[in-house]
């Protein structure tokens, strides 16, 4: 009898001990590591949206338009008026201007430019000469030394030649660096030499 109650126990046991087992299921761990990383997002505060990057504005070209620039210096001229270099177009030798020295012409019926530079030249007032003289002209009324921007210019209206169409005339030299600069205009309207030195000087360089 004892034997009975002995066996009857330990089969209750071990059908007890099967239901526990299905009643507690083995943790998932990869649910469980789910789990984690959505409260980590969660906990996580939501930052402010960076702002799109900065871009430069896209720089424009320079206005190249009535302006030359060769031998180490730029200057302004008239639009209708392209400068060219007089050295190289000459038929007698056709050698270029360089930095140290060269002439530039620009002309049609109605106007006439020249600009001459020399290096180690201090002496403006011979520089006024030299341009005077290339295009045979002559110096007259009084000199005038003005202020155009950072240079220090003499000026001086020019009588053009008794055989030019052109009535009028004024001629310029400045220093910039270590080259000495002259300039020259013959037109038919009295203010207009005056008039284009400003506007040429208002655009000149020369790499100081």
């Amino acid at each position: 009898m004892r034997d009975q109650r002995f066996a009857l126990l330990l089969a209750t046991l071990l059908v007890l001990t099967a239901c526990s087992r299905k009643t507690t299921p083995t943790p998932d761990p990869s649910r469980e590591i789910a789990a984690a990383v959505a409260a980590t997002l969660t906990a996580i505060p939501t930052g402010t949206a960076c702002p799109p990057p900065f871009l430069p504005p896209t720089p424009t070209a320079p206005n190249l338009s009535g302006l030359f620039c060769e031998y180490g210096f730029c200057i302004g001229h008239p639009e209708h008026l392209p400068l060219f270099d007089l050295n190289a177009a000459s038929e007698e030798n056709r050698i270029p201007s360089t930095y140290a020295g060269g002439k530039l012409i620009a002309y049609n019926t109605d106007a006439l430019i020249l600009v001459i530079w020399q290096k180690d030249i201090t002496d403006l007032q011979y520089m006024l000469n030299i341009v005077t003289q290339a295009v045979n002209g002559s110096l007259s009324g009084n000199l005038d030394v003005r202020l155009i921007g950072p240079y220090n210019v003499f000026y001086q209206p020019v009588q053009p030649p008794p055989n030019s169409t052109l009535s009028y005339g004024g001629a310029a030299a400045w220093e910039c660096g270590e080259r000495a600069f002259a300039w020259l205009s013959y037109t038919g309207q009295a203010e207009t030499p005056s008039y284009w030195l400003e506007s040429a000087l208002a655009r000149f360089t020369c790499g100081e």
